[in-house]
C-alpha cells in the first residue's frame, strides 16, 4: 500500500467514524426525547410477573393502593413491552404502549389514548383507532383486580 492509499483509507475510517458518533448522538437525543415526553406516573415503570396466588393466565402488576389516585401508569409486559394501565370511567385497562403505526409512545391525557408522533388517538375502553394513520387498534389485555391487587393477562386479547 502506497502513501495516498493509505491516507485515503484512513480519511474514508475517519468519516466512518464521525458519521458512526453522530448517529449514536442522534439516537441517544432521541431516546431522552421520549422519555421527557412521556407523562409521569411511578418513578420506574413497574413489570409484570408472575406470582403465586394470580388467577390462571394473568400477571402480577401492582397493588391497586399504588395506582388507585392515577389515571394511567406505564408498565412493561414481558412479551409485549412497554404497555399502559387506564382507569377509564373507574375501570381498568390495559393496552401495548406502542402506536401501531410508528413505534412511539402513546399518553393518555384524561378521555382519548393519543399519539403525540403524529396526532393519532385511539378509544380508552377498546383501543381501537378514533383517528390518524395507525392500520389497526393498540393491543389490548384483560385485567382483573383481585384482593386490592391488579393483574394482566399474559396474552393480548385482540
Amino acid at each position: 500500500m502506497n502513501r495516498r492509499e493509505f491516507v485515503r483509507r484512513a480519511a474514508a475510517g475517519g468519516l466512518l467514524l464521525a458519521v458512526a458518533a453522530v448517529g449514536l448522538l442522534e439516537l441517544t437525543e432521541t431516546i431522552r426525547s421520549e422519555e421527557a415526553s412521556r407523562p409521569s406516573g411511578l418513578q420506574s415503570p413497574p413489570t409484570a410477573t408472575q406470582r403465586a396466588g394470580a388467577p390462571p393466565g394473568y400477571l402480577y402488576l401492582v397493588p391497586q393502593s399504588t395506582v388507585s389516585n392515577e389515571p394511567f401508569e406505564y408498565f412493561v409486559h414481558p412479551t409485549f413491552g412497554e404497555s399502559i394501565l387506564i382507569n377509564f370511567q373507574n375501570e381498568w385497562r390495559a393496552f401495548s404502549a406502542t402506536c401501531t403505526h410508528e413505534p412511539c409512545t402513546v399518553q393518555f391525557p384524561g378521555n382519548k389514548i393519543y399519539c403525540p408522533c403524529h396526532g393519532a388517538t385511539f378509544d380508552p375502553t377498546t383501543g381501537a383507532v378514533l383517528s390518524g394513520p395507525p392500520p389497526r387498534p393498540l393491543p389490548e389485555y384483560s385485567v382483573q383486580v383481585l384482593d386490592g391487587s391488579i393483574y394482566v393477562s399474559e396474552q393480548a386479547t385482540n
